[in-house]
């Protein structure tokens, strides 16, 4: 059957999903992360090659990078404030209790919706690491994971599963 005049022009064309190219900071492996993957705090990605787990934000930027300095928008996640010296004696699920406190107040609707959509890692993952990292700052790199996991299924709603190492 021969193509008429202006066939193509009226067919749908897929839409082709766009991806990235991230470089391993371990390997130097190259790979795409496609950005449907990516919510608006990044996501933290695990290199195929070699295993190794790090962040990039949703432009594709490892966060141990120095990002260049914006304005905060609404809605952006932002560093865990440095616990003040007053912190660094508390018990660990009074240290939990406060950092997810004001974590909570500082980006409580959005971790919500991200929440009740199903989201809440791919959206908000990179950030709770963050929070998780100050956790063990401050309570002690030998405090028990299980404060903190504690307090965020108490204030979101958020089951993870017990760490081997605790």
């Amino acid at each position: 059957m021969p193509l008429r005049a202006g066939f193509l022009h009226n067919a749908a064309v897929p839409e082709v999903p766009t991806a990235m190219i991230l470089d391993c900071p371990s390997c130097n492996a190259r790979y795409e992360l496609p950005e449907s993957l990516l919510g608006p705090a990044g996501a933290r990605v695990r290199c195929p090659s070699c295993g190794t787990s790090f962040a990039v934000d949703p432009s594709g930027r490892r966060l141990s990078e120095p990002a260049p300095p914006t304005p905060t928008t609404a809605g952006a996640v932002e560093e865990p404030p440095a616990a003040p010296p007053s912190q660094l004696d508390r018990p660990p699920a009074e240290v939990a209790r406060s950092l997810i406190a004001a974590f909570i107040e500082r980006h409580g609707d959005a971790l919500r919706e991200a929440r009740d959509r199903g989201h809440l890692f791919a959206e908000w993952g990179p950030a709770l690491l963050d929070l998780f990292e100050e956790y063990r700052r401050v309570a002690g790199p030998g405090a028990s994971s299980t404060p903190f996991r504690d307090e965020l299924r108490a204030r979101l709603g958020v089951e993870l599963p017990q760490a081997s190492s605790d």
